[in-house]
């Protein structure tokens, strides 16, 4: 299996020789390590040029500043390897990362994405993830229940941080960042767009619970893990989700007559955890299936 390490930068120099040789140090070695600087006015584009600029297995892609969705977008575009690793640049792989995530990938061969666990570097913060399975977990396809419990709660997250996460290419290609980036003036929470469309696509996730990743906390990042953030940037944030959303529910073309189907999804769960189940039993009971309509229980939902 080829992995395609796609790591975005933008003004991280600092921090971009510990992420780029921690991807070539791995036990496993990547089929490339594709850099995008989403125009840097810093000295990164002159170090990635200096240290790896002869690199065979570096590809260098230098882009005017467009944001993080175009700067994925552009990796994901140029990737040839079967499935796409993402990496930020002020993160780092451990060594067995790319190994850990093969091992998932070969036993497991329906799973599109895998997101692991992160250790944090400079700060504390707590991995979240979605039911906090507490072992290795699949979680099936998950395109009902992020569609339904969305329109329930208004947000959906079933993966981790940027870093964390890997999805073959094919799925990742469907995604459409760049198109998802422009649709609107302050795209911000890449992974999250990430994570929603790849469940709303028909990805099926799985979860390896080890901290395979150091990820960085600084002034810089943390803006989903942070709690004390502004009612502008909190606005924006769910805004950014609703067009994530409905730029993929548009994709999806489903209606409300699949909310007959949640048992069927349900079962492509293997072994699925009492939290899984009991999330499926509230989307019933917020909504009601009547008559070929799906109806809100009560006027606000809550």
């Amino acid at each position: 299996m080829k992995f395609s390490v796609l790591i975005n930068n933008y003004n991280y120099a600092s921090y971009l020789r510990e992420c780029i040789d921690s991807v070539l140090r791995q036990t496993l070695p990547p089929a490339e390590v594709i850099v995008v600087d989403d125009g840097s006015t810093d000295d990164s584009l002159w170090l990635l040029q200096q240290n790896y600029g002869n690199n065979p297995l570096v590809k260098i892609i230098s882009q005017k500043n467009g944001g993080q969705f175009l700067a994925i977008d552009a990796g994901i575009q140029a990737a040839n390897g079967e499935v796409v690793c993402l990496l930020d640049a002020d993160d780092r792989y451990k060594p067995d990362y790319l190994q850990s995530l093969a091992a998932v990938y070969q036993a497991n061969p329906k799973v599109d994405l895998v997101f692991c666990r992160f250790q944090a570097l400079g700060g504390q913060a707590e991995n979240p993830i979605w039911l906090s399975p507490p072992g290795d977990y699949d979680y099936g396809y998950t395109t009902l229940l992020t569609y339904f419990y969305f329109r329930a709660r208004s947000a959906c997250w079933i993966g981790n941080v940027t870093s964390c996460v890997s999805l073959k290419t094919r799925l990742a290609k469907l995604l459409k960042l760049k198109e998802l980036g422009e649709s609107w003036n302050y795209p911000i929470q890449a992974d999250y767009s990430l994570l929603l469309g790849s469940s709303l696509l028909g990805g099926r996730k799985y979860y390896l619970a080890r901290d395979l990743v150091e990820y960085r906390i600084h002034e810089k990042n943390n803006w989903g893990l942070t709690e004390n953030r502004s009612a502008d940037e909190r606005y924006k944030e769910q805004i950014q989700h609703w067009i994530a959303f409905n730029f993929y529910k548009q994709r999806l073309n489903i209606g409300s007559e699949v909310f007959a189907m949640l048992d069927q999804e349900l079962a492509t769960v293997p072994n699925p955890l009492p939290k899984h189940i009991k999330s499926y039993r509230e989307l019933r009971g917020k909504f009601i299936w009547k008559h070929g309509r799906l109806l809100r229980k009560s006027l606000f939902w809550q």
